[in-house]
C-alpha cells in the first residue's frame, strides 16, 4: 500500500460555488470545450447559473416597481428618433413606463416607432423631415394626447430649448432635463461664454452672434484673433453644428454650412466662432441635478 507523508489533505469542499466561481469555470469551459468536448460541463454550470440569475432578475422588478411607485408620471413621451429613442425607450420600460413615441411620415415604418407602446405623428409648417421633431406646439400637443406625464428630450433636437422645456412646464408636463430658466442660459452658448468670463473662468477668445462670414471676418480682423477658428452653434450641442477654418479662402463657407446645420438641427442657425486648439487637453465636469434643489 502507498502511505502519505505530512499534514492531512484538505478537506473537499461540499457548499455551493458561489456565482464568481461558477462564472470562471464557464469562461474556463467556454475556452476548452471545442478542444476535449467541455460543451456538456458548459450547459452544467450555465444551469447552476440560472438561480441567481433569477434573483437579479426579481431584484431589478422590485427595484423598478418602487422607482415607478416613487415618480410622479407613468407615462413618457420621447421627443426624438432613431437610436436616441430607442435607447430612452428601453429605460423606460426597465423602469415600467409607458412610452409613447413621435414621428414624421419619413419615419412611419421606422425602429423607434416599433419600440414604444404608442406612436403618434407630429408635424410641422416648416418642410423636410426633421422639422416635426423641432416643432415645439405640435410635440406638446402629441404629449397632451397621449396623456403624458413627462417628456424625455433625449438629446439634440429640443434637449436645449427653453422655449421647449417651459411650454411643457406650462402645460403641467414635467421636462425631463433642466428648467427652462436654466436652458436659457447655458443653452445659449454665447451667454455661457459671458456668464464664465464675469466669473472668472479663463475662456478662449471669441465672438458674439455672427450674421454673416464678412461680419465675422471684420471681427476677427478687429480683435487680432489669428487663423485657425472654428464655427459653433449658439444653440447646439453633441458635436453638431461645427465648423473648422484654417484657411482665410474657407471661412464663407464653413459660416454658411454651420449656420445650415444648426438651424435643421436644432431649429436656430445663430452662430459665433471661438479660437480653435489643435490637440486640446480638457477636463469636462457633467453636472447631475435630481430636480429636489
Amino acid at each position: 500500500s502507498l502511505s502519505r507523508s505530512g499534514p492531512p489533505p484538505r478537506p473537499v469542499r461540499t457548499h455551493p460555488p458561489t456565482r464568481a466561481h461558477i462564472a470562471r469555470s464557464a469562461r474556463s469551459a467556454c475556452a476548452c470545450c471545442a478542444m476535449d468536448g467541455g460543451a456538456g460541463r458548459l450547459s452544467r454550470l450555465l444551469r447552476q447559473l440560472q438561480p441567481a440569475g433569477r434573483a437579479a432578475q426579481q431584484s431589478l422588478r422590485l427595484y423598478n416597481a418602487s422607482s415607478k411607485a416613487a415618480l410622479p408620471y407613468s407615462k413618457v413621451l420621447i421627443a426624438n428618433r432613431g437610436e436616441i429613442a430607442v435607447r430612452v425607450s428601453r429605460a423606460c420600460k426597465d423602469m415600467g413606463l409607458d412610452t409613447v413615441g413621435i414621428y414624421a411620415k419619413e419615419d412611419a415604418g421606422s425602429l423607434h416607432v416599433k419600440r414604444v407602446d404608442e406612436a403618434i405623428e407630429v408635424f410641422s409648417e416648416k418642410p423636410g423631415p426633421i422639422a416635426p421633431y423641432l416643432d415645439v406646439s405640435s410635440i406638446v400637443a402629441a404629449a397632451k394626447r397621449a396623456g403624458a406625464g413627462a417628456v424625455h428630450p433625449g438629446y439634440g433636437f429640443l434637449s436645449e430649448s427653453a422655449e421647449f422645456a417651459g411650454a411643457c412646464e406650462e402645460s403641467g408636463i414635467r421636462f425631463v432635463g433642466p428648467k427652462a430658466e436654466t436652458i436659457a442660459l447655458l443653452g445659449d452658448k454665447v451667454r455661457a461664454r459671458e456668464l464664465a468670463e464675469q466669473s472668472g473662468v479663463p475662456i478662449l477668445r471669441g465672438s458674439p452672434f455672427m450674421a454673416s462670414a464678412a461680419e465675422a471676418e471684420a471681427y476677427r480682423a478687429q480683435h487680432g484673433i489669428a487663423l485657425p477658428i472654428i464655427f459653433k452653434a449658439a444653440f447646439g450641442g453633441g458635436g453638431r453644428g461645427m465648423r473648422l477654418v484654417k484657411e482665410q479662402v474657407e471661412l464663407k463657407d464653413a459660416f454658411e454650412r454651420c449656420t445650415s446645420e444648426a438651424r435643421t438641427a436644432f431649429g436656430n442657425g445663430a452662430v459665433f466662432f471661438e479660437e480653435f486648439l489643435q490637440d486640446a487637453k480638457h477636463i469636462e465636469v457633467q453636472i447631475v441635478a435630481d430636480g429636489q434643489g
